[in-house]
């Protein structure tokens, strides 16, 4: 192994811990925004629901 493996081996064993850390990060972001895209389609389906029943 070459000085420049070594590195390479050690940049990408980094990435890979940042990727799990940047991922679970990501995952909760995900998380919350499809609970808050999920709450808002639901208030869309009954304000919806309810317009038409008055039209």
């Amino acid at each position: 192994m070459t000085g420049v493996d070594i590195f390479l081996q050690c940049l990408h064993n980094y990435l890979r811990y940042k990727k799990s850390k940047i991922r679970l990060t990501y995952l909760k972001i995900v998380l919350q925004t499809s609970k808050i895209l999920l709450h808002l389609h639901y208030h869309w389906l009954y304000y919806s629901s309810q317009i038409k029943i008055v039209v």
